[in-house]
């Protein structure tokens, strides 16, 4: 899918309006044999601008906005690659996301964002298994940059598991 081709007719969708219930983010860009990127944000707005980066780097891009979601996508078998995740995320917060996958051995490379992240919060998310605390202030093109860089070390990691399988006649595993 062409970044051209992405229209967001129903502004509703994306900015809800006061009344009610926040409407989901219908976001998922399909396009085929293009890596996966999870967002996992409830910020509208902040996630609207990550997608279309991504989408425009040639990725495809799944959001959720409430992290019982965002951990449902990562517990797929076809999970994605990376996830960028807020560390307040509603639902489940992105440190627990981050603790569960690192337990369950999952492979995914595993980004966590807060508006003014302090050095404590760094520490905390780093420590329960995120790969990378960024602030949200980044610039979406380091963003971006920081996702291919977890693409090619899962993408390594993978190969390498798969060669130590061929290694071991097929009795190596690594969990996805």
């Amino acid at each position: 899918m062409s970044h051209d081709a992405l229209q967001f007719s129903d502004l509703a969708k994306v900015f809800p309006t006061p009344e009610g219930k926040p409407k989901p983010i219908p976001m998922v860009s399909s396009g085929g044999q293009k890596p996966r990127i999870l967002i996992g944000d409830g910020d509208p707005v902040y996630t609207l601008t990550v997608f279309q980066h991504l989408v425009e780097a040639g990725y495809e891009v799944v959001v959720t906005e409430v992290g019982t979601d965002a951990i449902a996508e990562l517990r797929k078998a076809d999970h994605p690659p990376v996830a960028i995740l807020d560390w307040k995320l509603p639902g489940m917060d992105g440190t627990e996301i981050c603790e569960r996958m690192r337990d369950a051995g999952k492979n995914v490379y595993l980004i966590l964002t807060s508006a003014k992240p302090t050095t404590q919060e760094i520490v905390a998310g780093l420590e329960m298994g995120a790969d990378l605390f960024l602030s949200k202030s980044l610039p979406p093109q380091e963003l971006v940059a920081h996702v291919k860089v977890g693409v090619r070390i899962i993408h390594r990691q993978r190969a390498l598991a798969h060669k130590l399988d061929e290694l071991a006649g097929g009795r190596h595993t690594l969990e996805d």
